[in-house]
């Protein structure tokens, strides 16, 4: 029997965030969400630096890339035991992995795989101009629309006062168009915008936040660890 409470031990897990913020408060808002519903994590959080506007096209990602390695790095010696990499397109996802000797989790890949348990039919929302390549991979066929949220152009654009409602708005001409059974968030920074709870109350579908998504995730990979790695961690 597995337990995932990790008989009261605390485990640290280190997340990426992709766009540079000076507050820490902003920058822990996700780490936050994540220890509220998985009380057992610990998160420490980091941003990468100069990136004030995120990641938002293939020059900024390509730009990100080796920040959020050495970010990621810094978490792993600072006691990780895993590792976020916070934005849907999973940027450094591959080179994080090689480089790195605990679990890194793709916010988009996780958001995807937990989309394809609940539902045939899924409708993505996000801020680009289509669904971010690693999702998109991973839902397939499931994949029955796109619906970019109005007047949103970065991440940054998230914490303006019309953002939630035009999120909103962006689910509903995505429901009416199609028929979907799950709605996927294809931007992290909609994770913390709190319309979770409206769009299942309004619509009937499911929602998968990419944050949430990626600490259950991070969750099985550290109990998968705790059952099947060495010393003190094992269990029989």
């Amino acid at each position: 029997m597995i337990d995932i409470s990790f008989s009261g031990k605390t485990r640290r897990v280190g997340l990426v965030r992709v766009m540079t913020q000076e507050e820490q408060r902003l920058i822990d808002e996700q780490g936050r969400l994540i220890e509220r519903l998985f009380p057992a994590i610990k998160v420490t959080s980091k941003c990468i630096e100069n990136q004030p506007r995120g990641i938002y096209d293939a020059e900024t990602e390509r730009i990100a890339e080796p920040k959020i390695v050495r970010v990621a790095k810094d978490l792993e010696r600072e006691g990780g035991e895993a590792v976020i990499i916070s934005c849907a397109a999973d940027p450094a996802l591959g080179i994080a992995r090689e480089e790195l000797r605990i679990p890194v989790i793709g916010t988009g890949s996780a958001t995807a795989a937990v989309a394809v348990s609940l539902g045939q039919a899924i409708g993505v929302i996000g801020i680009g101009e289509g669904v971010p390549e690693p999702m998109a991979e991973i839902l397939g066929d499931r994949l029955v629309s796109y619906e970019k949220i109005e007047g949103v152009q970065t991440a940054l654009d998230l914490h303006l006062e019309s953002a939630k409602e035009q999120a909103l708005q962006a689910v509903k001409n995505l429901v009416s168009r199609n028929r979907v059974e799950v709605v996927a968030f294809g931007c992290t920074g909609l994770s913390t915008l709190d319309v979770d709870d409206p769009i299942q109350r309004e619509f009937g579908v499911y929602t998968v936040n990419p944050v949430i998504a990626s600490g259950i995730q991070v969750l099985y990979a550290l109990m998968r660890k705790r059952v099947g790695g060495q010393g003190e961690d094992h269990t029989e």
